[in-house]
């Protein structure tokens, strides 16, 4: 027993002396130092092990980081693909409604979607009506005759939940609006129109519905009983209705266009504005102009301090590239004079001397012009557009000169309207002599834009003050401001000096088609958004004046030292067009042979016209030329400018007019040129396409 006890007492002793616990403390206290005991290194793996499990939740999970960010990435996905269905079917249903039709096949409706996503298939759905459209991600969804969305679904994974901005249907994030627009009868007492708005799919509450005219701008909020929104309007128009409704807490927005042509307006011409997209070189929308295209060119751009101008060029100290350019869009009815086109300097040397020319980019764009009844552009009488020249009630006064088979080239579908790609932009190159005519661009490509002369051209020796002698004896050119322009010269030099400026840009006198360029472009929100540029009244012609007493800049496409100046007032400026009706064979008296040709065909700088009329007509005119669209009536012209025409006794074209006259000139004028011969108050500007 006493061994036993012994070796107990042993045990104990050791356990007390040689446990973990006492042997850390003791080697700590022996080192003299503050020592970890177990309890509080297993406390910190606890900790952090809770730590890493949190991260991990965090990180994945149905709330996880990973998670959301994984949904977010498939959410934008499906609504891409359901944006390009509603475009695709937008652009089918246009051409349907055109034949009076407002069925959409899934042959039509593939075709569209192919030019947007070239591996999208649609097919005929289950259902009558229905068709089914397939991406490459396999999502898989449903449009009906409606235009309602639903879907995705995906075989591989199953149902993805969700709608389309043009259907509803619900989804965790909350419900889109469906609805119905009733455009009622027009009352003659009040002048109004009632439009009412009837939401008919499940939405827990109705926020607020707006109709906005795409015509005019103007824009209407509803008044709001439960689902049903009710507005009066007082215009014809195209109207964007959007209609915001919240449930489970989210909001969501539906909207559609609607077109309001109740209001009883006789159909004129007498006012007008230009609307534009930007669109890239295979004719697709893009939000913003293509970039220039140099070619060697420097860049250069103005700023103000104070009252002084500053100009600054490409690797001068400062330069900014941000600065450089910003094709800005006008707001409301006001004129815009902040927007600042590309500007560029080209460089020549004749004999050793250099010399600097100042040129504009002119960015490819489609257009549509809208017709007012009104001074103000208040009230809507018509279009011009891909479906040819239209009454608000969409009756065709004229067809469009866009052939269905060229559609694919020359028009652009955007927000239930048919652009038209501006033809001074277009490649021809795939047709025949015969089937271009030179009138639609004739470029072996479809250009990103055109280089325009940002000033009336003048002689390499031209100063401010040898007027008398149109700008000495130089046989160069030159464009720059502060000079007096080249005058008294025939068309057929204009044509061959502008040729040979430099043949490496393909420089060529400015056609028809590229001033119609300019002027839309100057016309429209991104230019001087309907308001008319001043005069150039320099009776010395001299290049980049204003009118007297103003700001000379206010006489450029911008109102401001980034645009193209001269183009009203200054000298008469010959264009590159003839018309072959001619009798007596001036087109190769004062034009040359290299201007007109011996046989009176268009070439890739001379346009051919065909009249017997001295004012625009609808046989004569070109697309985008600022003739017969613009033209009011008879010889009158938007902004009241001229709007003669070239004819057999007067067989070629002058744009802008000169300093001296007080009315009729201005972007959208036309005058019939005498007989092409040189004159004291004719000029003629450079262009140079951007390749």
């Amino acid at each position: 027993m006493g061994n036993v006890k012994e070796k107990l007492e042993a045990n104990k002793k050791f356990e007390k002396t040689h446990s973990p616990l006492v042997a850390s403390k003791n080697l700590a206290f022996k080192n003299g130092t503050s020592g970890i005991t177990l309890i509080a290194l297993v406390i910190t793996i606890i900790v952090l092990l809770i730590l890493a499990a949190v991260s991990i939740a965090t990180l994945t999970g149905e709330n996880g980081i990973l998670t959301k960010a994984q949904n977010a990435s498939k959410k934008t996905k499906e609504e891409t693909e359901k944006e390009q269905i509603k475009v695709a079917y937008d652009a089918a249903l246009t051409d349907k409604m055109a034949e009076g039709e407002k069925e959409v096949t899934a042959e039509e409706l593939e075709k569209e979607l192919q030019k947007i996503e070239p591996e999208a298939t649609a097919k005929d759905g289950t259902n009558e009506g229905e068709i089914e459209v397939t991406f490459p991600s396999e999502n898989k969804y449903t449009i009906d005759s409606n235009g309602k969305i639903t879907g995705p679904t995906n075989d591989g994974s199953g149902s993805s939940g969700g709608s389309g901005d043009s259907g509803g249907g619900s989804t965790e994030q909350g419900v889109v609006p469906e609805f119905n627009v009733e455009v009622g009868e027009y009352d003659a007492g009040s002048g109004k129109v009632p439009v009412t708005i009837e939401v008919t799919n499940e939405v827990e509450q109705v926020d607020s519905i707006t109709i906005t005219n795409l015509d005019t701008g103007e824009t209407y909020n509803a008044e709001i009983s439960e689902k049903t929104g009710s507005v009066q309007v007082e215009k014809n128009g195209t109207y964007k209705i959007e209609v915001k409704a919240t449930t489970e807490g989210v909001q969501k927005t539906g909207e559609k266009t609607e077109l309001v042509n109740k209001i009883p307006v006789e159909f004129t011409k007498a006012q007008g504005k230009i609307d534009i997209i930007w669109v890239n070189t295979s004719n697709e929308k893009i939000d913003a102009p293509l970039a220039p295209a140099l070619n060697g060119m420097k860049k250069v751009y103005w700023t103000k301090s104070g009252d002084e101008i500053k100009e600054i060029k490409e690797g001068d100290e400062g330069f900014t590239e941000s600065e450089w350019y910003n094709y800005e869009a006008g707001k409301g009815s006001d004129d815009n004079i902040s927007s600042k086109w590309a500007n560029a300097i080209n460089t020549t040397t004749v004999e050793d001397t250099s010399y600097d020319s100042y040129f504009v980019w002119i960015p490819r764009y489609a257009y549509r012009i809208i017709y007012y009844a009104d001074a103000k552009c208040t009230q809507v009488a018509g279009y011009c557009d891909g479906d040819g020249e239209r009454e608000i009630t969409g009756n065709v006064r004229n067809k469009s000169k866009i052939e269905e088979k060229d559609e694919e080239k020359y028009i652009v579908k955007y927000n239930g309207f048919k652009y038209i790609v501006h033809p001074a932009f277009i490649d021809e190159s795939s047709k025949s002599e015969e089937e271009i005519g030179y009138k639609f661009g004739g470029w072996d490509s479809n250009l990103p834009g055109i280089w325009v002369g940002k000033y009336e051209s003048a002689k390499n020796t031209a100063t401010a003050e040898n007027s008398s002698s149109y700008g000495g004896s130089g046989t160069k050119i030159k464009i720059v401001p502060n000079v007096t322009s080249w005058r008294s010269i025939k068309i057929g030099d204009c044509y061959t000096n502008a040729y040979n400026y430099a043949r490496d840009k393909e420089s060529h006198l400015m056609k028809n088609s590229e001033w119609g360029a300019v002027s839309y472009l100057t016309h429209s929100q991104y230019g001087r958004n309907g308001h008319e540029i001043s005069i150039n009244t320099s009776s010395e012609y001299i290049t980049g004046s204003g009118t007297n007493g103003e700001d000379a800049n206010l006489a450029s496409s911008t109102g401001n030292k980034f645009g193209v100046f001269d183009l009203s007032g200054g000298a008469y400026e010959y264009v590159a067009t003839f018309n072959d009706q001619d009798t007596n064979n001036y087109e190769t008296r004062y034009g040359n042979e290299d201007f007109a040709g011996t046989d009176k065909k268009s070439t890739k700088y001379a346009t051919k016209y065909s009249s017997t009329n001295k004012t625009p007509n609808y046989n004569s005119y070109v697309p985008g030329d600022a003739t017969y669209e613009v033209n009011f009536k008879n010889d009158i012209n938007w902004l009241n400018d001229n709007g003669a025409f070239a004819n057999p006794s007067y067989p070629f074209f002058e744009r802008g007019g000169a300093n001296y006259k007080s009315n009729g000139i201005g972007i959208f004028s036309t005058f019939a040129a005498y007989y092409g011969s040189s004159s004291s108050t004719g000029s003629f500007r450079v262009v140079m396409p951007g390749a």
